[in-house]
């Protein structure tokens, strides 16, 4: 639900039905925050670290792009959807050079696990510590819908 409704909301935001996080760059950005997180050792340091940096990393994926795309003081979709096209490949790269610079096999088996979507690591408490969160925002996504 929570992934549906971010891309419905990025599309809405950027009036145009090619935004999604996955060409904005979003993705990418968590992607990397939950590399650097396990390849550094740092998702043992408290039981939400992982998706902290994830998204930190989406975050501060996002605010390059912005960056980018608003560089001169003129701003379009088109510039913006490039930027994100390019952020998206540069921070792919990213991923891909830690996955190959990796000596620590058990953290590339992690990696690879987390960056194809594995849930077996993932418990109720998870859930109950989400849920709120994404109702949460999809509660205020609504709210500020506009109303036609």
């Amino acid at each position: 639900m929570a992934l549906g409704v971010a891309g419905a909301t990025m599309q809405g935001l950027f009036r145009n039905p090619m935004a999604d996080p996955g060409i904005i760059g979003v993705s990418a950005g968590g992607a990397v925050g939950a590399v650097v997180a396990i390849a550094t050792g740092m998702t043992g340091l408290f039981f939400l670290a992982l998706p902290a940096f994830a998204f930190v990393g989406a975050m501060a994926a996002t605010f390059l792009v912005y960056g980018i795309a608003a560089v001169g003081g003129r701003f379009s979709m088109a510039t913006l959807l490039l930027a994100g096209v390019a952020v998206n490949a540069f921070l792919g790269a990213v991923v891909s050079a830690i996955i190959i610079l990796l000596p620590d096999n058990e953290a590339l088996r992690e990696i690879l696990f987390w960056l194809v979507g594995g849930l077996d690591s993932r418990s109720w408490e998870h859930v109950r510590i989400s849920a709120p969160l994404i109702l949460g925002g999809v509660a205020v996504v609504v709210l500020m819908a506009p109303r036609r």
